[in-house]
């Protein structure tokens, strides 16, 4: 029988060293290898996944990142900016912001910006319900982006589902959007798109939150470049007081003192349990038309974002007092369940968004 020859100190070496590399990233030694190809294709296979010499973890150009919220986001926003008269975000500070357009099809026909929005997973988005009253395929959503004019990524509405109660006094101002593209994917994350969590801890009144949009800045135009702001959010009872009574931004007073007197008495603003408050009550740092549907963002310790609340309405001009938003944590379990019927659903497109 034919013997096997032993392996030289040198090839010994090499392996010994390269099963070091393998386990701890140890720099590994050159020469001939004593691998087989399977052993070499099965090794570089995991190097690319991760165990990259020098790597330190998965690299973002190895891999896609995962769509995981609870990635901490190595540059919190500082809090001296404002939307109003505002400052441009940078690098990926909102990286779960999305932009909202509506097909104009009666007149330019062109894609509009009408809305923002919130990407919690790779195929859902969160917005506002008064942003949304067309078929779904006059909508469509853009991630990744900073820039009005930089179109971004862009992803087809395939349905959207409104809140069942929803009244026009903004109570229960929330809507679902499942997205895909033209292949029927969701969203890709990388270090610009990134869904936010949701499952967050109660923050404290007076603890300084963010909002983002493209809104109407002092310029009364839409801007430009994305811009946030830091609010302080506030409590229960002093959001009640700004905001019970008002009517609403957009009333428009009827000519019949008869119908004016039902009309104020009966579309007068209600401040209720499922939404928050947040801004200074001097005013000064506010959202305003165009930032609809966006997020305010609560970090915790960890520099781990949350979405707390849904931009909704206003009682009165921009900059002048709080504004209001609808609360997410009272519609965990809704949309919960949303995100459940859409993943299930046996229709791969719906024309127009319905109420649930």
């Amino acid at each position: 029988m034919k013997s096997r020859p032993m392996l030289s100190l040198r090839k010994y070496l090499c392996l010994v060293f390269m099963v070091l590399t393998y386990m701890n990233d140890i720099p590994h030694c050159t020469g001939t290898s004593v691998l087989g190809h399977n052993e070499k294709s099965r090794l570089v296979r995991t190097n690319r996944l991760g165990r990259i010499r020098g790597g330190g973890g998965i690299s973002s150009e190895a891999a896609p990142l995962n769509c995981d919220c609870k990635r901490r986001h190595q540059r919190v926003p500082p809090r001296d900016a404002r939307i109003w008269n505002g400052t441009a975000a940078v690098g990926n500070d909102f990286p779960w912001q999305v932009r909202i357009e509506q097909f104009n099809r009666h007149g330019t026909n062109t894609w509009d910006h009408i809305c923002g929005g919130t990407l919690i997973s790779s195929r859902h988005v969160l917005t506002a319900s008064h942003c949304l009253d067309k078929d779904a395929d006059r909508y469509q959503v853009l991630v990744g982006t900073h820039s009005r004019h930089n179109k971004g990524r862009k992803f087809r509405v395939r349905d959207y589902v409104q809140h069942r109660e929803t009244h026009y006094e903004y109570e229960n101002d929330i809507a679902l959007m499942t997205i895909e593209d033209d292949q029927g994917r969701g969203v890709t994350c990388d270090q610009h798109v990134q869904p936010i969590c949701l499952d967050g801890p109660e923050f404290k009144d007076g603890t300084y939150c963010f909002v983002s949009g493209w809104g109407s800045t002092e310029t009364r135009n839409l801007s430009d470049r994305l811009l946030y702001a830091s609010v302080p959010l506030l409590p229960f009872k002093t959001c009640q007081n700004v905001f019970d009574g008002r009517l609403p931004p957009n009333y428009v007073e009827p000519s019949s003192n008869y119908l004016r007197s039902m009309y104020s008495m009966n579309l007068r603003t209600r401040f209720t349990n499922k939404m928050i408050c947040a801004g200074p009550l001097g005013g000064g740092s506010d959202v305003c038309s165009g930032d609809s549907g966006g997020p305010l963002a609560c970090f915790d310790n960890n520099s781990v974002a949350y979405l707390t609340g849904i931009t909704s309405w206003a009682a009165s001009l921009c900059g002048s007092q709080p504004s209001a938003y609808t609360k997410v944590s009272e519609y965990k379990n809704w949309i919960r369940t949303e995100q459940g019927l859409s993943s299930s659903a046996a229709n791969s497109y719906t024309m127009r968004g319905f109420y649930r």
